[in-house]
């Protein structure tokens, strides 16, 4: 019985050296996801106040928690200002981290559409200085470009700033600025905007934004027809959009290689837990063997033989003491 524990024990052993060893050299770097998540309330005198970003960014960093991304940085204007140079180097940084698998960029607050572009509206904004002042999408995509994310996504709940005398709920949007945002997006890009050109994109207050607070009512960047619907429930002449021109079959691909991995993984983890059961099994059998036969010779740990004493007895680094 003893000669059989010990051959499956090496058996396993083999087996599981065999399988980390595989495991090993199938393993593929670790995908993170990130996200910089950007909320502009008052952006300058010139501009309305706005009441729904601080919360619409609260609730989009728990809704990335939730989803498992590794990275949430967020910029808002709540307690300091976020100006333009702030708002780069963020985006630098967060581009410029290795290995992910996804890379988002969520704004909301003012946006404008100026001499053909268009421009997310930050703290210190002047828009007879736009190219100082404010950030363009050319900006925004040139940057995240840099990054080797296999999906870069960017979600924008903002549209053309209002004149004064318009209602801080409604943020009218100018022939352009969304149309600019969509027809410009590169390849490796989801972009979303919470409404089409043309369109109003409507706050609650400190309720939230209609585009925003549906949206993470679905599984994120799920059910984006769904969001259209409930979003056009609540407001029937907001319509948001959507581009896709990410490699969707490298993305399956990563997925798949994932999910071959935690696979094998799983099966190491069953045959080590297996060696453990079997250690155990051939310990207890060892010490049922020496409590059955008292009186034959046992092997001292320094591999002495010595006789089992009918007193008590010591054994330490090889020596036999008894006491009487």
């Amino acid at each position: 019985m003893k000669l059989k524990i010990n051959s499956l024990f090496a058996c396993f052993a083999f087996f599981m050296t065999m399988l980390s060893s595989f495991t090993f050299a199938a393993e593929i770097p670790q995908q993170q996801m990130s996200c910089l998540l950007v909320g502009i309330a008052n952006p300058s005198k010139m501009m309305d106040v706005l009441e729904s970003p601080y919360k619409d960014v609260k609730d989009m960093a728990d809704a990335a928690r939730r989803e498992g991304y590794d990275h949430i940085d967020v910029l808002t204007d709540k307690k300091s200002k976020v100006y333009r140079i702030a708002f780069l180097n963020q985006l630098r940084q967060i581009s410029q981290r290795k290995k992910q698998k996804v890379l988002m960029v969520y704004f909301t607050g003012h946006g404008v559409w100026l001499n053909g572009k268009s421009y997310i509206v930050l703290n210190g904004a002047d828009i007879s200085r736009p190219e100082t002042t404010l950030v363009s999408f050319d900006e925004i995509y040139a940057i995240l470009k840099t990054s080797d994310a296999l999906s870069k996504v960017v979600l924008l709940d903002c549209c053309q700033t209002p004149p004064k005398e318009t209602k801080p709920q409604i943020i009218f949007t100018a022939k352009g600025f969304a149309k600019g945002v969509i027809d410009d997006v590169p390849q490796g890009f989801l972009v979303m905007t919470g409404s089409s050109e043309g369109q109003p994109s409507v706050e609650k207050g400190k309720e939230g934004s209609i585009f925003t607070q549906n949206f993470l009512k679905s599984s994120l960047f799920h059910e984006f027809s769904q969001v259209q619907k409930s979003v056009q429930v609540e407001y029937a002449g907001q319509t948001p959009q959507m581009i896709d021109r990410r490699n969707l079959t490298a993305m399956i691909t990563l997925e798949q290689s994932h999910a071959e991995v935690n696979s094998l993984k799983y099966k190491v983890k069953q045959q080590e837990d297996e060696l453990k059961r079997v250690n155990q099994q051939n310990r207890e059998l060892k010490q049922q063997q020496a409590r059955s036969r008292p009186n034959e010779s046992v092997r001292s740990p320094a591999g002495q033989f010595i006789r089992s004493p009918t007193g008590q007895q010591l054994i330490r680094y090889g020596l036999s003491r008894i006491k009487r």
